[in-house]
């Protein structure tokens, strides 16, 4: 099953009802240390594995070293229909979200975020991976929080057999309660990074009640490159009917979500 096809989108939103990833970062809480409640899972039996997950420039250099030029260029990337990535334009002048081969990536145009073609654009970072299949698993109802999500995430990945001590992406549909995001637009003359001031500076906000499709790259061992310090995922979201994308600082979720694992 592919994550996720706009017709297979819309019919979990509209015939089941579900729930439900900017210069980026991430103001989220620390992880907790107990699992959610009330999480089910079925075990598999075959032997973990990993898809694999490529990146290019890191966080940590954005942050401490004012890094700001391109990683890599669009030009030449193979945007074919099993690509999924996230990231921030060069001079974090807009976010990048790529599903299925196809971008929702935007940039600020004045107060507002406008969708932007990948032709002629570089990353500043980017982490992608190349997914055929996906096998859907039910959220927990326990599961609200950003920090529970990433404790449900890492828990369902493992028990579903990927080798969690690698990289790996994931993806969750639905109906967010509230979503808080930003769309990174970076002022040239600013050397000094921070997290509060990348949430601010540009377009940014809260929703409410909006239906989403997420993508997400969760790991424990890539802090300061694609994840933040504070956490193990960095997570960009769009929403199709609303016409917005952006980076996820926070999330609230509400009941039915769906999270999706790379099938092997």
């Amino acid at each position: 099953m592919n994550f996720v096809n706009t017709a297979l989108f819309s019919a979990i939103l509209t015939g089941l009802g579900i729930f439900m990833l900017s210069g980026c970062t991430n103001s989220a809480p620390e992880s907790p240390q107990t699992e959610p409640e009330n999480v089910s899972a079925e075990r598999y039996t075959f032997t973990s594995w990993s898809p694999q997950v490529e990146f290019a420039g890191a966080l940590r250099n954005i942050m401490r070293q004012n890094n700001l030029s391109a990683h890599l260029h669009f030009n030449g990337f193979d945007l074919n229909p099993n690509v999924y990535a996230l990231g921030a334009f060069e001079n974090l002048k807009g976010e990048i979200l790529i599903l299925r081969g196809t971008s929702f990536s935007n940039r600020a145009v004045g107060d507002e975020a406008v969708f932007i073609d990948l032709k002629d654009e570089a990353a500043a970072f980017m982490v992608w991976a190349e997914v055929e299949d996906w096998q859907g698993f039910p959220v927990a109802d326990s599961v609200r929080t950003f920090a529970q999500l990433e404790a449900f995430a890492a828990l369902q990945a493992e028990v579903f057999g990927l080798d969690t001590r690698q990289p790996f992406p994931f993806g969750l549909t639905g109906t967010a309660a509230e979503l808080v995001w930003h769309v990174i637009d970076w002022p040239e003359d600013d050397p000094v990074h921070t997290h509060e001031k990348h949430m601010v500076t540009g377009p940014h906000g809260v929703l409410t009640n909006i239906p989403v499709e997420v993508l997400g790259f969760y790991s424990d061992s890539h802090h300061g490159i694609f994840t933040h310090h504070s956490t193990n995922m960095h997570l960009h979201f769009v929403s199709h009917e609303e016409n917005e994308a952006g980076h996820v600082d926070d999330i609230t979720l509400s009941s039915g979500a769906t999270l999706w694992l790379p099938a092997r």
